[in-house]
Formats: C-alpha cells, sequence, structure tokens
C-alpha cells in the first residue's frame, strides 16, 4: 500500500537521529524486498548508517548493502564504509551475510579486492561447518 509505505517513510524522516543500526537495515531492506525507491529516506539512511557504521552487525551490514544494491543505488561512501567495518567483523559472518554482501558489490559493480580477498577466506573457514544451503549461497 503506497499510503502506509509513504506515512512509514516521513514518520522515519522525522525520526532518523534516533535510529539504530538494526532499525537503519530493517527499513532500507523493507523499502528494497517492496522495490520501493524512496530517495529522500535512503539518503537519510545512509547519512546515519555512517554515522553509527560501527554499531552494524554482520547482518545488518549485509542487508544493507543488499538493499542499495536491490534498489540499484549506488552510495559509495556508505558501500565502502561498510566494506571497511565488515572486513573487521568478517569472522561473525554466516555463509547468507557473505554472499549477500559479495551481490550486492558486485551488482553494484564495486571493486574491491580487499574485501573480496576477506570474504573468500571467511568462506573457506566457514564452509566444512556449512548445512547443506551454506555452500550455495
Amino acid at each position: 500500500d503506497g499510503a502506509l509505505m509513504d506515512a512509514l517513510s516521513a514518520a522515519s524522516l522525522n525520526r532518523m537521529s534516533d535510529f539504530r543500526a538494526q532499525n537503519l537495515s530493517n527499513i532500507v531492506w523493507a523499502f528494497a524486498a517492496l522495490l520501493i525507491s524512496d530517495l529522500p529516506l535512503i539518503d537519510s539512511i545512509s547519512a546515519q548508517s555512517l554515522r553509527i557504521i560501527a554499531d552494524f552487525d554482520p547482518q545488518g551490514f549485509a542487508n544493507t548493502a543488499w538493499a542499495f544494491a536491490k534498489l540499484e543505488v549506488t552510495d559509495c561512501p556508505l558501500m565502502y564504509a561498510i566494506s571497511s567495518a565488515s572486513i573487521a567483523t568478517m569472522s561473525n559472518f554466516r555463509s547468507q551475510n557473505l554472499s549477500n554482501l559479495v551481490w550486492a558489490f558486485a551488482t553494484l559493480v564495486l571493486v574491491d579486492d580487499q574485501l573480496c580477498d576477506s570474504i573468500a577466506e571467511a568462506a573457506i573457514q566457514i564452509l566444512p561447518q556449512a548445512d547443506a544451503q551454506g555452500p550455495s549461497n
């Protein structure tokens, strides 16, 4: 429903400075899943995400990157901040987080060799413990 998403966007914009990392990744993921590209909201999410990037967890990094890629929004400062912060916490990523993150960078045609190397190393480490779904991600 367009009216509902408009209301959600307006309410989010009014309270964006209160949003924590999970709030940000959840709202941008929801809009992306519905293919609703609300640029003022996306810009505000990006700005707030950059302010609190250290507070994101692996799922938050992956979902936020996935959402921006799904919406075809190439926000280089945010994506490279996600990359840097992700590399520092890569050992905590699960296979789905790794696949969403690499998919996002590939979809946006953003080259980050250090991120790709870190993802490859993490994937090699978690592959032996992965269930059947893990390797397919």
